[in-house]
């Protein structure tokens, strides 16, 4: 018996070895490495928390990124959670073609960030991308628009790639939720003579609180290691305008080879991701407890 007992841990070993070479190893090291001065071609050399503290009071650039991260999440978010709400509302009705009408709407989150980066960038063309092409039918623009000349105008250019990539991950959140509201509390409503617009603010958005928060916070995680939309379609720019926190611990690794400082950028996007994780969970904890 006891033999048995270990058979299943010997079956298992492979895997956990596998899991800590690819994940917790390099995971560990890194941290180790966030405590060093370490450039290629130069010796490793200990300075504490001196990494962390230049990331948090002397690198402009990590400020600059941290603050586009931000004007990039919040127009994003924002226009995610309503055209997602309005289109969980309208897919939660029984309407003709409603299967069609879903997959095509879930089609675009299930193509990778950089695929669609390279879609957008190809819409986006200056001289022969889709955008500019309607854009000149309908009169709105006479000359080829460049899209990433300017900071604002890079923006809204991946503000509108995310949000046609994500928004069907918000509606497929919000759609859930909504199809959890039990149909009686709608029809005791109409029985007490409720409006549907009465009906809307008394049942559907209070009960729609913890699936509204859960996708804003899944998005906000998402979104502050932004990366793939930024390599593909700006490159940071113009001017690091949409240099991300993600993209510049990449630069700051892979361009300028400075991988102690890296690995500290790195571990800094990793507290603020594993924070938002903990409210994630605690929020999703305390929506159990209270059914």
């Amino acid at each position: 018996m006891p033999g048995k007992r270990w058979t299943r841990y010997w079956f298992a070993l492979p895997t956990l070895v596998l899991l800590f070479l690819v994940f917790l190893f390099p995971l560990l090291y890194s941290l180790y490495v966030s405590f060093h001065y370490l450039q290629l071609g130069r010796p490793m050399v200990y300075v504490g928390w001196e990494n962390f503290r230049e990331a948090l009071l002397e690198d402009s650039r990590f400020a600059n990124s941290v603050r586009n991260n931000i004007i990039i999440a919040l127009p994003t978010i924002g226009f995610e959670f309503l055209l997602g709400f309005l289109f969980a509302l309208i897919l939660n009705q029984n309407i003709r073609g409603k299967a069609i009408f879903t997959t095509l709407l879930v089609v675009p989150i299930m193509i990778s960030p950089v695929m669609a980066g390279m879609t957008w960038r190809m819409l986006y063309g200056a001289k022969y991308g889709a955008i500019n092409h309607i854009l000149k039918g309908i009169g709105i623009a006479d000359t080829s628009f460049d899209w990433f000349a300017t900071g604002p105008r890079a923006i809204l250019a991946i503000v509108l790639a995310d949000v046609w990539h994500m928004t069907p991950f918000v509606m497929m959140i919000l759609l859930a939720g909504l199809q959890a509201i039990p149909d009686e509390l709608y029809e005791a409503a109409r029985v007490d003579g409720a409006s549907r617009r009465q009906a809307f603010f008394t049942i559907t958005l209070p009960l729609l609180k913890l699936p509204i928060l859960v996708a804003i916070l899944m998005r906000f995680i998402d979104l502050s290691k932004l990366f793939g939309l930024i390599y593909v379609l700006t490159w940071g720019g113009p001017g690091g305008a949409t240099e991300t926190v993600s993209f510049t611990a990449y630069l700051v690794g892979f361009q300028y080879f400075r991988i102690g400082y890296a690995s500290a950028l790195s571990y800094l996007i990793l507290i603020v991701v594993g924070f938002l994780s903990f409210l994630l969970v605690k929020l999703l904890y305390t929506g159990e407890e209270n059914r």
